[in-house]
């Protein structure tokens, strides 16, 4: 089981694993900055994770199957002088990557790191060499394709009232 030493982490990645298992189906859960709401309805079921009130995570899945529909990974709105996300963004981040390539959704691995290697150093999400920039000067939402382990950009993604991506 993913496990991680930041207890806000742990909390969102606990129902991230209860939704995927189909244990809960609907509700607001908040613990300190962090809030993970999950809604269910004939066309989805959709786990959202947001840091002080800003959504950084939102996965949606098909009800019956549980195939994924749709995994987006928002930056927020706090970024550090040189334009990285967080370091709280990127540890809730990181935790909840490592949760989903643990259930098997995403590729193990997959991390917001900073790239040392880049002429400039930039903050990425990605696996070794498949990478996407990310950061306030670069792209802030990247969806990832599950079934194809490949990265799109996604800048200025708008959410919907009942929680489903658009």
């Amino acid at each position: 089981m993913a496990r991680s030493n930041k207890p806000l982490t742990q909390f969102a990645c606990n129902y991230l694993m209860d939704f995927e298992h189909d244990l809960i189906r609907n509700g607001r859960f908040e613990e300190g900055n962090t809030k993970v709401e999950i809604s269910t309805d004939k066309r989805a079921k959709v786990f959202n994770v947001y840091l002080y009130d800003d959504l950084i995570l939102a996965l949606s899945v098909h009800p019956g199957t549980n195939e994924v529909m749709s995994l987006t990974i928002q930056l927020g709105s706090v970024f550090s002088f040189e334009g990285f996300p967080s370091t709280t963004t990127q540890e809730r981040l990181n935790g909840l990557l490592d949760c989903l390539g643990h259930l098997g959704i995403i590729k193990k691995n997959t991390r917001v790191f900073i790239n040392k290697n880049l002429p400039k150093r930039t903050a990425c999400i990605g696996c070794g060499e498949d990478y996407v920039k990310v950061g306030r000067d670069f792209y802030r939402s990247v969806r990832l394709s599950p079934s194809e382990d490949k990265f799109e950009v996604l800048d200025g993604l708008i959410f919907n009232d009942n929680l489903a991506a658009v």
